[in-house]
């Protein structure tokens, strides 16, 4: 009796619940369309990011070697008008591995983006800098690594730590051999990246602003 019972009380919770989603799908209105982009048209390399103010639409535009990362912010009343976070000559510029600006709980903006730092094709450096006014300056930007190679340092993502502070996980790619790029790498290889990855994860926190801890690779970070 008492399985009859459960199984009976669990039909009818699932049919609610299935009648309440089909409900809502019904009635939730969905539109898309298009937006105009506060990105000249020598833009590329666009991200979005989420806060409880809007979005933020980060791009980089060049002029000849020149790379110079914008952003905007989207509210309620539209687009922000664009700010300059950084420029270099010397930077690493990829369709794949892009910057980003991101918005904190604070209201603190974290930006990233990539820094060539050798004459390998992969050789580059994250590089990370905040602005506690919106944008409009930004402080001197430095490094979450500290292992010195001329090695590769991208894909970073960072994310809002629970509580305060900024998170950062990055690709560490000391441990990558040359034939991963081009398609020949092999499970070692592969395997060696998990790790590096892996520990690099365990090795990032943040303050309410921004503070990023030493980070050589090890596992006991």
């Amino acid at each position: 009796m008492m399985k009859r019972l459960a199984g009976g009380v669990l039909i009818s919770w699932m049919a609610l619940h299935v009648s309440q989603a089909q409900t809502t799908r019904d009635t939730f209105d969905l539109q898309i369309r298009p937006l105009t982009s506060p990105a000249a048209a020598t833009s590329g390399e666009p991200q979005l990011s989420v806060s409880s103010r809007g979005v933020l639409l980060s791009w980089i535009e060049r002029t000849g070697p020149q790379a110079t990362l914008k952003f905007a912010e989207r509210t309620a009343a539209g687009w922000s008008a664009p700010r300059v976070v950084a420029s270099g000559a010397d930077w690493f510029v990829n369709w794949a591995d892009v910057p980003s600006v991101l918005r904190l709980a604070d209201g603190t903006l974290a930006a990233h983006w990539l820094q060539k730092s050798g004459q390998g094709t992969y050789a580059y450096d994250v590089r990370l800098s905040y602005s506690g006014d919106d944008g409009k300056t930004w402080s001197p930007s430095f490094t979450p690594h500290h292992d010195g190679t001329k090695t590769e340092h991208g894909f970073a993502s960072m994310f809002q730590m629970p509580g305060a502070g900024l998170g950062l996980i990055w690709l560490d790619g000391r441990a990558m051999r040359p034939e991963a790029h081009d398609g020949r790498g092999d499970d070692a290889a592969i395997g060696d990246l998990r790790s590096t990855l892996e520990a690099n994860i365990r090795g990032t926190c943040g303050s309410s602003r921004v503070r990023v801890l030493p980070n050589d690779g090890s596992r006991d970070e």
